[in-house]
């Protein structure tokens, strides 16, 4: 898989400055970040960091519209054209996959929520939530948006309610109540029985990560080592910290 760009930010309260050196040097700038919770242990409440800068040179010259592709681009494997010897051919195409088969496996996930004040069923919700952000629409409000752009009766086949869609809070209330290593496990089986593809992989890539906004403080954050499959291009092992 080729590197698409590269990126940087910069904070224009504490470098005091714009990117002209980046401007000039062809990245371009896309605009102010919206900055994230942090929790302040020493005040006892989360509090929104500043915007930063971000910048982003392309290597390639499809690089941007891969990136802004709603389903997988075909640079994103690794081959421009559909060759049947790449993994291009086993990429999700979000208008194609078949949903009930989805919602087969979602039912192995334990509903988390307790049992007041549930307006949706919790299969139905979840899937719909997945193939939003398979079809590139990855914030709390682009999947109600996405969710809300389907007609009430096709809503009503896959078990959603006709009559409202549910908002970018309880989107996000659902998503993070879930635990990710189960969801991960279970939409990494999901994708394999959709490309019906063995995992036999020779060549495999590492990605660690710390959730953000769990501790400042490195022994007490919750991480993820996730294992990389090249060539099928999804991640097919996922190992939390103890």
């Amino acid at each position: 898989m080729p590197v698409l760009a590269v990126e940087t930010y910069v904070d224009p309260e504490r470098n005091d400055n714009q990117g002209t050196c980046y401007t000039a040097a062809g990245w371009e700038r896309l605009g102010l970040s919206t900055g994230y919770s942090s929790f302040n242990a020493e005040a006892g409440k989360y509090e929104r960091t500043s915007g930063k800068w971000y910048f982003l040179k392309a290597l390639h010259e499809d690089s941007f519209k891969a990136l802004c592709s709603q389903i997988p681009h075909a640079l994103m494997t690794g081959a421009k054209e559909v060759s049947r010897k790449t993994n291009n051919n086993f990429i999700l195409d979000a208008s194609k996959f078949k949903f009930k088969e989805l919602q087969e496996e979602l039912y192995k996930i334990k509903d988390p929520r307790g049992a007041q004040g549930q307006q949706y069923r919790f299969v139905p919700f979840l899937s719909f939530c997945i193939a939003a952000v398979v079809s590139g629409y990855t914030q709390y409000t682009q999947i109600a948006d996405w969710i809300r752009s389907f007609p009430a009766e096709q809503r009503v086949k896959y078990g959603m309610r006709g009559d409202k869609t549910p908002s970018a809070g309880a989107i996000g209330n659902l998503i993070r109540s879930i635990n990710p290593q189960v969801l991960q496990e279970t939409l990494n089986n999901w994708l394999i029985k959709s490309y019906k593809k063995d995992v036999n992989s020779e060549v495999v890539s590492l990605d660690g990560k710390a959730q953000r906004a769990t501790s400042s403080n490195p022994s007490e954050q919750r991480a993820f080592l996730n294992v990389f499959a090249n060539d099928l291009g999804i991640v097919h092992r996922s190992f939390p910290n103890q």
